[in-house]
């Protein structure tokens, strides 16, 4: 322990994170969507407003076919929302490249390493089905989420940047927005790297 450190365990000034608990991952469900949401919402991870991450069954368009729930003693306490990206120019890179909407946990477990855990695997599962890169769009009100990320290995965009993905019909621009940053993940490298 360093001497700053001793000084604010001394003081009682160290924070202490939440010890992280035994978690259980699994696919969102039906019965999971209204708890799910309302964590969603009360994280502030979204980009933007998303209603349509309020209600309904898990599906593609609302991104939670592909969410993942943390699970804490029978309780859901985290949620990852993710999807294929699609792009306003008829390309589908759905099999191409991840979109990972937002991570939330619940408030009290913040910081305990669930909204890691959910990170990781989405991950993995869209390398298991042969995505070549991921993406996600930082809400701008989260100054914390670019550390986040790039403590996992991503690169974080300037604020407005976007991404430039590589396609066969040539470099797409997708998640410009002037005020929020872009962060990425390659997944696959060499001539198949889905980012220009």
């Amino acid at each position: 322990m360093g001497k700053a450190s001793r000084r604010r365990a001394e003081r009682g000034t160290v924070n202490a994170r939440p010890l992280r608990p035994e978690v259980t991952l699994r696919p969102l469900t039906s019965d999971d969507i209204a708890v799910a949401s309302a964590i969603v919402r009360a994280g502030e991870v979204l980009p933007k407003d998303m209603p349509r991450y309020v209600t309904g069954p898990p599906t593609p368009e609302n991104g939670f076919s592909f969410g993942t729930a943390a699970v804490v003693e029978g309780t859901l306490v985290g949620v990852v929302v993710a999807q294929g990206v699609r792009t306003d120019l008829s390309v589908d890179l759905s099999g191409e490249v991840g979109l990972l909407d937002g991570i939330a946990v619940a408030q009290p477990l913040r910081g305990a390493g669930i909204g890691a855990l959910l990170q990781e695997d989405t991950v993995q599962r869209f390398q298991q089905m042969g995505h070549r890169g991921v993406v996600a769009q930082l809400a701008s009100g989260r100054r914390d989420l670019p550390g986040f990320y790039m403590k996992h290995g991503w690169s974080v965009g300037l604020p407005g940047q976007g991404a430039i993905l590589t396609t066969v019909e040539g470099p797409v621009a997708v998640l410009e927005h002037p005020t929020m940053r872009v962060v990425r993940r390659v997944l696959a490298y060499g001539p198949r790297s889905p980012f220009a």
